[in-house]
């Protein structure tokens, strides 16, 4: 049982100032084509720039990975046949190094095995070359909207971790400094902790910080 009595508790947050006359600026969604046809992936490149996309090219997965490295797309338009790997393995590394970017794979000869297994690696979509053209378009408009969303997410659950921190709660009496360092202690255990005080004392801010710092932070956080 940890019991806190009366004390002053500051969060400390950021305030970002934007001057009324910066121009708003156009965000493009970023593109990566993977193919080792230059006339195909010039011709995609072409096509999707007029659709107002900012495109980013490799011939191989060496250079895919250096160019996500560099850029961080939005969305891998990538073939299944590589020089030097195989876009259905491929989608596997990118979604660990990469996972907020989606990926959608092409191929000439489409299998439905391929496919299947596409999916299950993280693929968005997996489709046909000439086939599917005219879902090209369309799937980059859905597949980019997953990745904004992915980000948005990504950036949500970051500024949780920040807010709800124990680095948020600052302070230099040594009554609260001695509540954050017990906080912390019980925080790593599987022991229920009571917290006690009057209103505004900050017992939520102190809940919020074990549970981002607990075992169980991976699951929703309930306040009654």
């Amino acid at each position: 049982i940890m019991k806190m009595s009366g004390f002053e508790i500051f969060l400390r947050f950021e305030r970002y100032n934007i001057g009324c006359e910066m121009e708003e600026k156009i965000v493009k969604t970023k593109i990566l084509i993977v193919d080792d046809e230059d006339q195909i992936r010039k011709l995609l490149a072409r096509m999707l720039e007029l659709e107002g996309y900012e495109i980013y090219q490799a011939a191989d997965c060496k250079t895919a990975l250096s160019e996500m490295k560099r850029a961080v797309p939005d969305v891998v338009l990538c073939d299944v046949f590589l020089p030097d790997g195989n876009g259905v393995d491929f989608v596997v590394r990118l979604k660990k190094e990469f996972p907020m970017s989606e990926v959608i794979l092409l191929t000439a000869h489409g299998n439905i095995s391929d496919g299947v297994q596409a999916i299950k690696n993280g693929a968005f979509d997996y489709i046909t070359k000439g086939d599917d053209n005219n879902r090209i378009i369309p799937l980059l408009s859905q597949a980019s909207e997953k990745a904004a969303k992915n980000k948005s997410v990504n950036k949500e659950d970051r500024m949780d971790e920040r807010q709800y921190s124990f680095d948020s709660i600052i302070g230099s009496s040594r009554l609260l400094s001695d509540a954050v360092s017990l906080a912390k202690r019980v925080s790593m255990t599987d022991v229920p902790v009571l917290l006690t005080g009057e209103t505004g004392t900050g017992k939520e801010v102190f809940a919020q910080a074990i549970h981002k710092n607990s075992l169980r932070n991976k699951k929703s956080f309930v306040a009654v």
